[in-house]
């Protein structure tokens, strides 16, 4: 190699695009803790990624730590961002007050919270079409215990229908206290 020669290369995210989901995500979880509100402090891991098909998604990887990741190249980035922190804020929030989660129905259950947090905040989404097949194929698997293979990954639009019909018989705050009953009951009224 010649000396004195210089190597290209781009460290993401710059600064102002950082700063910029900082204050994206500090936005959500603001506008969450007014509708539930936790106890124990939240760290939230930030950072750029290169995913090309979403602008922001991440993980509630315990009640007190989020691993939040965004790419500024996509359209509409900040928005999809915000969304991502306010879904895994309700699942914090509900692994907080649920304690341990053992099971598939639990875990499910607390993506559901997320979601629903999401229609408390006023940025829902609507489902547009039938997603019962998807409710029969998966729901007897519910009650398997958790693992990477026996979690089996339910859309977000099922999620959301069950998530609505608990809504209508249970306030957010006391999803924590829900039984596998209450959410196969859901998943009933939602695809029946």
């Amino acid at each position: 190699m010649e000396r004195g020669r210089r190597m290209s290369f781009t460290v993401r995210p710059e600064r102002h695009e950082l700063e910029e989901a900082r204050r994206t995500v500090e936005g959500g979880l603001e506008s969450c803790k007014f509708v539930l509100e936790k106890e124990k402090s939240l760290e939230v891991n930030l950072g750029a990624s290169s995913d090309d098909r979403r602008g922001g998604h991440g993980l509630a990887e315990s009640e007190e730590t989020l691993q939040l990741f965004f790419n500024p190249r996509i359209d509409g980035w900040k928005a999809q961002l915000q969304k991502t922190a306010v879904n895994c804020y309700g699942e914090a929030w509900f692994r907080e007050n649920k304690g341990s989660i053992d099971f598939v129905w639990e875990k499910f259950l607390a993506s559901v919270t997320g979601l629903m947090l999401l229609e408390e905040t006023g940025e829902s989404r609507e489902v547009e079409k039938d997603f019962s097949d998807e409710w029969m194929e998966k729901e007897g698997k519910l009650e398997s215990m958790l693992s990477t293979e026996a979690y089996e990954d339910f859309s977000w639009q099922v999620k959301a229908l069950v998530g609505e019909k608990l809504l209508e018989e249970h306030d957010l705050e006391k999803f924590p206290e829900l039984t596998l009953s209450d959410v196969r009951n859901a998943g009933e009224k939602a695809f029946n």
